[in-house]
């Protein structure tokens, strides 16, 4: 009897420590929202009934589910709070700004449509509106050195009116840009000076 409990709960134990080490199934609502032909699909879905899945949306924006890459997940994340103008997102709509749906060469040539499309984190903010206007100059002048990441910011902020945010931003901008000018000249002076 003792040897038939012993092998049950070492049976049990092993079972125990196999299911642990296997990496956890992501949420099927994760997989669609990470799914560019499942996506418009999910994204309905919570919208519908957003009470019941907002707040595992916004867990998921510091604590995503196992999978990978995360950054389609992070899109449909963004298409969600787009339709929701939810404010709660703010910090990781900003945080992920620059993600891009698409991989295309240059829509900063295109029409605004095109960008909002492509970046649907600055297309959410812009949607939420005032209530990111703050936390937009805040980011922007926290990356004056991440070039890549302040368009997407300044084109949110030129679209949100944010107009003592967005003077704030164009005195940096300009300050910032007169610092550079400074630094190339002296570099330039400095390398006529040697030849």
């Amino acid at each position: 009897m003792k040897r038939s409990v012993l092998l049950l709960v070492l049976e049990m134990v092993a079972c125990c420590l196999l299911n642990c080490s296997r990496p956890a199934e992501p949420p099927e609502l994760a997989k669609r929202l990470a799914d560019p032909l499942a996506q418009t699909a999910a994204v309905k879905e919570v919208v519908a009934a957003p009470a019941d899945r907002l707040p595992m949306l916004l867990r998921w924006t510091t604590q995503p589910p196992d999978m990978y890459p995360l950054e389609p997940l992070f899109v449909g994340l963004a298409d969600v709070f787009w339709e929701l103008r939810t404010v709660e997102a703010i910090d990781f709509l900003i945080k992920n700004v620059a993600l891009e749906r698409s991989n295309k060469s240059n829509v900063w040539n295109k029409a605004d449509s095109v960008v909002v499309f492509n970046f649907p984190a600055a297309a959410a903010l812009i949607r939420i509106g005032t209530p990111a206007c703050e936390p937009l100059r805040i980011a922007y002048d926290q990356w004056a050195w991440k070039h890549f990441e302040r368009r997407p910011l300044l084109f949110a902020i030129s679209r949100i009116r944010c107009k003592n945010d967005f003077r704030a931003v164009r005195t940096f901008i300009l300050g910032d840009l007169e610092n550079e000018l400074i630094t190339l000249k002296s570099g330039m002076r400095l390398n006529k000076e040697e030849e």
